[in-house]
């Protein structure tokens, strides 16, 4: 007997997936992902439901026993303090959440029913991240949904943001990269070359360098700025 929970449409892996139960409903994609889905609460959909509450935003595995190349790669960055420090990355965001006028936090992805004045709010007194998160939780908004808005308020993400507009290549095996020329929009690994593609690249683009400078503030070692432009792809 052929297995009810088999995927048959392996073009259609973002389509919504749901397991229901006696107790629990597991809400996703067909990728086994846990994206933002759904229209009931919008974007909060996704994940492990126990009648009305919700029980997390989903669930992921990582296996300790990694190809050898790829251990490699870890053992290297590791030496070249390249893993993130989560006391770097805390005082980063908060900096970043000071510095921005209460106004600046009503353009943010996320941002609606007046929330900029409890995000304002919740950054003037907050002492820690977790505290920030705690002052802005309610019924309302999921944690995840918070820690999203944090992030997303710190690095100054708009609401309204254009779709994809190339595909940039951060590793890859060295056979796989002529298919690139196969590709619907601009692909390479240069964000230099795609970001003169087109307007609303240069604007992504931006985004993703300043996303990069953030993050290289946050590694065990202090990174220069300009990352996103002069890191070359992995290639195996």
């Amino acid at each position: 007997m052929l297995s009810q929970y088999r995927v048959y449409r392996y073009d259609q892996m973002d389509a919504p997936a749901v397991t229901a139960g006696t107790n629990a409903v597991l809400i996703g994609a067909n990728s086994g992902l846990f994206p933002d889905m759904g229209h009931a609460v919008p974007g909060e959909m996704g994940g492990l439901w126990a009648g009305e509450k919700k029980l997390c935003d989903g669930f992921f595995f990582a296996i300790d026993d990694v190809p050898l190349r790829a251990a490699a790669l870890y053992t290297k960055a590791a030496a070249s303090g390249l893993l993130a420090d989560a006391d770097k990355f805390e005082v980063a965001v908060l900096a970043l959440l000071r510095a921005r006028p209460e106004a600046a936090f009503a353009a943010v992805r996320g941002v609606s029913e007046g929330l900029e004045h409890r995000l304002a709010a919740a950054v003037r007194e907050a002492d820690s991240l977790d505290d920030l998160y705690t002052r802005l939780k309610t019924k309302r908004y999921p944690h995840a949904r918070l820690r999203r808005l944090v992030l997303d308020a710190a690095l100054g993400i708009p609401a309204v943001l254009p779709a994809p507009p190339y595909i940039q290549i951060l590793g890859a095996r060295k056979t796989a990269l002529p298919r690139l020329k196969q590709a619907m929009l601009p692909a390479g690994t240069s964000l230099a070359d795609l970001a003169r593609s087109g307007a609303d690249a240069a604007k992504i683009s931006e985004l993703h360098s300043k996303a990069v400078d953030f993050s290289a503030l946050c590694r065990a070692k202090t990174q220069p700025m300009g990352l996103a432009f002069t890191t070359k792809p992995v290639v195996i």
